[in-house]
């Protein structure tokens, strides 16, 4: 896909309501895709059941664009991005 009909594409996609955006952004820093991120979390819920071997692991993502709730970690080979708590089940991977 070029790039001119990639940012046609995204000018249509919206994730919020752009009255209540400001708002919301007052109390919630992830409120313009976080409606989005709980039903993708709703689905998975729904469509996994996990087996008797977990184990939780922090993985730390390097943002690709600025945002706000980087963090820093010392011990990554990335200093800085989004960090997220991952379960891993040892059966399915």
């Amino acid at each position: 896909m070029s790039r001119n009909r990639f940012r046609e594409k995204i000018g249509y996609l919206r994730f919020d309501l752009k009255r209540t955006r400001s708002q919301r952004l007052q109390s919630d820093n992830f409120a313009l895709a976080n409606e989005v991120w709980q039903r993708l979390n709703d689905i998975c819920f729904l469509c996994y059941t996990p087996g008797e071997n977990l184990t939780a692991d922090e993985q730390l993502f390097p943002p690709k664009a600025r945002c706000i709730f980087t963090q820093y970690m010392a011990n990554e080979p990335d200093k800085f991005g989004i960090k997220f708590w991952v379960l891993v089940d040892n059966d399915t991977k």
